[in-house]
């Protein structure tokens, strides 16, 4: 008899960031802008991505809404958009 195994993982790289890059709201605003979207996973077991993303939807930088789970769909907003933008250039 042959078993099959599934392997999912529930991660968009976010928790692969070093901690300093998790804290950046531009480093994590450009890989939501890549992935579109968050596990729940990342959420609850990270609170330096946590606070992060909350910091990216309270200055309306990007909209979190409940996808299916444990995935929750991100749209980075315009503002969010030349938020990123404005960090390039200044670099």
């Amino acid at each position: 008899m042959t078993e099959q195994v599934f392997i999912d993982e529930f991660s968009t790289g976010l928790d692969e960031l070093s901690r300093r890059r998790q804290r950046s709201t531009r480093e994590v605003l450009k890989a939501l802008l890549g992935m579109k979207r968050v596990s729940v996973f990342e959420i609850t077991e990270n609170d330096v991505i946590a606070a992060t993303v909350q910091r990216i939807v309270d200055r309306k930088l990007a909209v979190v809404t409940p996808g299916t789970y444990p995935w929750s769909d991100v749209e980075v907003t315009d503002a969010g958009r030349d938020y990123i933008e404005q960090k390039r250039k200044a670099a």
